[in-house]
């Protein structure tokens, strides 16, 4: 991936410098010149000199130079073995000054520093002189095994002629006599390892210098020499007192969530009770809310038989399946809001009877039942359902500073774009996840263990995946935390946002309502026949009262079977013109109504149903340095 990066870099670049400030011809470099003083802290007091002759009218010359490369070295693993490793590096370009002409513009660009001499107002011709001084501040290498001078003088991207070009590089510290025996040019196009250019040079152990003619365009010069470690002093290093603090502080809130986590009073645990009948006053759909605390398809659906059951619609069926509803009488001015909703997305504008299989799109209307039903209990004369314990808020400052943790785990000075990469990567799963858990939560009293695991293990599942595109994409060698640190860190993290759950507590009325309709669904499903026999002789509407909470529950299908061998009269909200039988009657109605508004006006969006670089070595135009410039 960071090749990727940086084929995709130059690519970008290239089409910027084309674009932005490359006029090919009209000019060439009659004489550059580069000198510059190495301290031993290796930073480069640079200074360059540029004699063009433009053959055209031009504004003026520009300079950029890369602010980030990288070097591949030998280095230890997570595991202790050696292996090829990409050191990337980003330099400092400071105290720049100019002579030969105003600086346009000076930015920061794309990885690289740019300088844009001239005036936008006037064009020079002939030849032109452009000194260019500046700091190059190499940081420190991370290798523990030696140091390195790899140092492009004359980058790949100058894309005209270069006539005659002289160097001298002078050192604060002298070189080691065997260095600089071994030293090693590499010239020609990018990424050459041989040197193509005749350079004729002079290297002591306090200067290296040297000249060339007639360079052709895009052809770069690179110095490299291996040094002993410890040849460089006082690098300037990347301080981690930041990054330190900010893990501390992430501890110390998942610390705190734990120990709150398990020591909230979570308040009463819920009592199941044998309930052979309906709670009173709650809806089939407003049962729905209760279970999982969410408005579903079903929740919906299971409205139209409860309508029907409490003399406001009826439900007609002809020979061909197909259901008509009529609108018997209106709904008392206190019912709720989702059920009027309802009843004017079936019967708009006065119509007193619709075919579910004409209703159309009511997608946008339908959505809007959707959230009036979630939001019943939350009105002022309704019982709310879950309360949220103020610790949730802990997680407030457990995002914000495990995110400054990964946006300071960096080998260079980070800067704001750093901590926008960590926000990404880190921030936004972090906070859909504890999005989802604490949506999750409130259906945690329903739902199935098994559905719950796989949930988690989905989420943990993808939560890894950002842990390792993480290490891979963002944790460069030399990091304060490696690569297990890395993905412990993630762990620890992914498993507090995973407890934000436990703040999320029921209400009485809700662990209330819980026993009693967990209590009522296992009667749906193990009731014997002689229970339900006895309950429908006592109450002829006793099989089609129970239907609506039966759908809620997606146990429709179960009840209907239950009755197959008892008598149940057909009501009278309901016709057809075939023959009528209570399970089959049901099984259809069923279907037909969820089939129907799934298609005509359930939403499209459903909720859960209740059912650039180098290598050890060198190469033309590695290392630091280099670059190019053109006319504008």
């Amino acid at each position: 991936m960071h090749r990727l990066y940086r084929l995709l870099f130059s690519f970008i670049l290239l089409l910027v410098s084309a674009w932005v400030f490359a006029d090919r011809g009209g000019f060439y470099y009659e004489n550059v010149k580069y000198e510059a003083y190495v301290h031993k802290n290796n930073v480069w007091d640079v200074k360059e000199t540029f004699v063009i002759n433009f053959l055209e009218p031009r504004h003026g010359f520009y300079r950029f130079i890369p602010t980030k490369f990288s070097l591949w070295h030998d280095a230890k693993d997570v595991w202790g073995d050696m292996q090829n490793t990409e050191f990337p590096y980003i330099v400092d370009i400071d105290d720049v000054e100019v002579t030969g002409g105003p600086i346009h513009e000076e930015t920061e660009e794309m990885d690289n520093h740019i300088i844009q001499i001239g005036d936008a107002d006037r064009v020079v011709e002939g030849l032109q002189t452009y000194v260019i001084s500046y700091k190059f501040k190499y940081p420190d290498d991370r290798i523990l095994t030696k140091d390195v001078l790899f140092h492009t003088i004359l980058g790949a991207d100058f894309n005209e002629e270069i006539r005659h070009f002289d160097f001298r590089i002078e050192f604060e510290k002298p070189l080691p006599q065997k260095s600089v025996d071994n030293l090693r040019w590499y010239s020609g196009f990018y990424g050459k390892e041989e040197n193509i250019i005749p350079i004729e040079y002079e290297a002591t152990t306090t200067y290296i210098a040297g000249v060339c003619d007639s360079i052709q365009p895009n052809h770069a010069i690179t110095a490299y020499m291996d040094l002993p470690e410890g040849y460089y002093e006082g690098v300037e290093k990347v301080q981690y007192f930041w990054h330190y603090l900010w893990l501390a502080l992430t501890v110390l809130c998942v610390l705190i969530i734990l120990y709150r986590a398990f020591t909230i009073d979570r308040g009463r645990s819920v009592v199941k009770t044998i309930e052979f009948y309906p709670p009173e006053g709650i809806s089939s759909a407003e049962v729905g809310v209760i279970i999982d605390n969410s408005a579903d398809d079903g929740d919906i659906t299971s409205l139209i038989p409860w309508f029907a059951e409490h003399g406001y619609l009826k439900i007609d069926e002809d020979k061909n399946k197909k259901i008509e509803l009529t609108k018997l009488k209106s709904l008392p001015k206190d019912a709720p809001g989702y059920q009027r909703q309802l009843m004017n997305v079936f019967f708009p504008n006065g119509r007193t009877t619709v075919k579910l299989s004409q209703l159309g799109d009511k997608s946008s209307e339908m959505n809007g039942v959707k959230s009036a039903l979630k939001n019943v209990f939350s009105e002022s004369n309704r019982k709310d359902l879950i309360r949220t314990d103020s610790s949730v808020y802990i997680y407030i400052p457990l995002l914000l500073f495990s995110t400054l943790t990964i946006a300071t785990n960096i080998v260079h000075f980070f800067s704001f774009d750093d901590i926008m990469y960590a926000g990404l990567v880190w921030l936004l799963p972090a906070v859909l996840g504890l999005s989802l858990r604490l949506s999750g939560s409130a259906s945690d009293l329903y739902s199935s263990a098994i559905n719950r695991v796989v949930f988690f293990l989905v989420k943990f599942t993808i939560m890894s995946g950002v842990a390792m595109m993480y290490e891979s994409e963002f944790t460069d060698y030399g990091s304060p935390m490696a690569a297990w640190e890395i993905f412990l860190f993630f762990l620890a993290n992914f498993l507090t946002i995973e407890l934000c759950g436990r703040f999320k507590l029921n209400t009485d009325y809700r662990i209330d309502m819980m026993g009693r309709l967990l209590g009522f669904k296992e009667f749906i499903e193990t009731a014997e026949k002689e229970n339900l026999e006895r309950l429908q002789m006592e109450d002829a509407k006793y099989f089609y009262r129970v239907l609506p909470y039966a759908m809620v529950f997606g146990l429709a299908s179960t009840w209907a079977r239950k009755f197959k061998t008892i008598t149940v009269e057909k009501p009278d909200w309901y016709t057809t013109a075939g023959i009528y039988s209570g399970p089959n009657f049901t099984n259809h109605l069923v279907s037909s109504v969820n089939d129907t508004v799934r298609s005509h006006v359930s939403s499209c969006s459903r909720s859960h149903s209740s059912s650039h670089g180098g290598h050890s070595g060198g190469f033309s135009g590695g290392g630091g340095g280099g670059g190019g410039g053109g006319s504008w």
